[in-house]
């Protein structure tokens, strides 16, 4: 692949043509090893630009790769959005942290008298079976950790350190710790950006323009059991947070 995004104008330029097409005009060596100004050529490249993107969306500079004898063109864009308002709507979306299902939802609309009147159909984002696997994840890395802790306390009481069998088991062991921390890490951000775009999609589908979210920094943490403590520590609602954000600031919902 070329990253182009490292280049400046002398080259590479990208520049519409129309609301369908854009044209790229690239320098590129015409020998594996170039070694002087000769052994370079201008590429004109014409692009077709998908229907997604907006016909006021900026260019940016692409990526040129090379797939199964064609070249392909992974062309980002830049589009300009302003910040919805935060006063004004008439219909919003409440939303509720749960444990076993992640966000629980429900439609409101501004009554009379100051009141708040909520449609009685509650709206339900269950990833159970992935709440699952993350608790299994979770249980597994701390197994890890106190084998990990325990092979550490070996190794500092022993004047020689551990023995091959003993060091091999560590390095084993620490490896299988990393690999199942970024596994969490992954899972629990696929499923905090995967809720969130539920709740914009409901957001649309309701006609709702404002999101509301529960705040939950004020809350004491109570005395709960290890595997509730485990549950709450590992949550993703940080994550959440500014993936709703972020998808709301595009769909102009506040």
């Amino acid at each position: 692949q070329v990253l182009l995004a490292a280049a400046d104008r002398q080259l590479v330029r990208c520049e519409r043509i129309d609301a369908n097409r854009a044209r790229l005009w690239v320098q590129l060596p015409t020998v594996p090893a170039p070694v002087s100004y000769r052994d370079w050529s201008w590429h004109d490249i014409t692009v077709t630009v998908p229907p997604t993107v907006a016909a006021t969306a900026k260019l940016c500079t692409p990526t040129l790769r090379l797939r199964e004898g064609k070249v392909r063109l992974d062309l980002p864009f830049e589009t300009t959005v302003e910040a919805a308002p935060l006063s004004g709507h008439r219909r919003a979306i409440g939303a509720d942290w749960g444990y076993n299902t992640l966000l629980t939802a429900v439609v409101a609309e501004p009554g009379p008298d100051g009141t708040v009147i909520a449609s009685g159909r509650a709206l339900r984002f269950d990833a159970a079976g992935v709440s699952r696997k993350l608790d299994r994840l979770r249980q597994h890395r701390e197994t890890l950790q106190t084998k990990v802790t325990h092979l550490e306390r070996l190794a500092a009481g022993r004047r020689s350190g551990l023995d091959l069998a003993a060091a091999a088991k560590f390095d084993l062991l620490r490896q299988e710790h990393r690999r199942v921390c970024a596994r969490i890490r992954n899972l629990g951000r696929a499923l905090a950006w995967s809720a969130a775009r539920w709740l914009i999609d409901q957001a649309h589908a309701t006609g709702a323009t404002v999101v509301y979210l529960e705040d939950l920094t004020s809350m004491e943490a109570p005395g709960s059991s290890r595997s509730w403590n485990r549950r709450l520590s590992g949550a993703t609602r940080g994550v959440l947070a500014d993936a709703v954000r972020h998808l709301g600031a595009r769909e102009h919902v506040a």
